[in-house]
């Protein structure tokens, strides 16, 4: 799957569950069937944080859920409205 088109998906993704139209649990499954298919590349961080943030839907205790806080900001950084900066340490 190019980069672009799991983009627009995991942007949908994201919006269906802030909007209430997908469960968490649904919502972390696909997350993590996507984390399971695919190598991500140094430049796909914004991606795989993304999907790794969907992912940590799936636990049963709200603490320990991802916030819908940090779901808004990845949005905004996969929508380009927001700067979204890692640092990547290599030995």
């Amino acid at each position: 799957m190019k980069r672009e088109q799991l983009k627009q998906q995991i942007i949908g993704k994201i919006e269906d569950y802030l909007d209430g139209r997908a469960t968490r649990q649904d919502t972390a499954a696909w997350a993590i069937s996507k984390i399971r298919s695919r190598v991500f590349t140094s430049d796909e961080v914004l991606l795989e944080d993304a999907l790794a943030a969907l992912a940590g839907l799936h636990d049963e205790e709200e603490r320990f859920q991802t916030a819908s806080e940090d779901l808004i900001n990845l949005l905004s950084a996969l929508k380009g409205l927001a700067p979204y900066s890692v640092t990547i340490i290599s030995n």
